[in-house]
């Protein structure tokens, strides 16, 4: 795989990926934990944290990304309070 960079801010994209990569070994006692990374073009990758652990309830799927709702709209200048 070649050598790639992040150009946005790194350090909030690495605590992303260990807290993702680090729940998802967490919570799986028995299977596997997967990282895959695919280049969807030139400047976008994407990268899929897939486990076989408990999961997520569907009543609290609407929820696990409401802080990174809140950092997007602070980073636009939107949103003022705690992220």
């Amino acid at each position: 795989m070649p050598q790639l960079s992040v150009n946005n801010d790194s350090s909030r994209l690495r605590g992303v990926l260990v807290n993702l990569i680090s729940s998802a070994i967490k919570f799986t006692d028995f299977g596997s934990v997967q990282v895959k990374v695919h280049e969807l073009n030139p400047d976008y990758l994407a990268i899929v944290v897939q486990d076989t652990g408990i999961g997520i309830a569907s009543e609290n799927l609407a929820h696990i990304l409401r802080n990174f709702g809140r950092l997007i709209k602070r980073l636009r200048g939107g949103f003022q309070g705690p992220v």
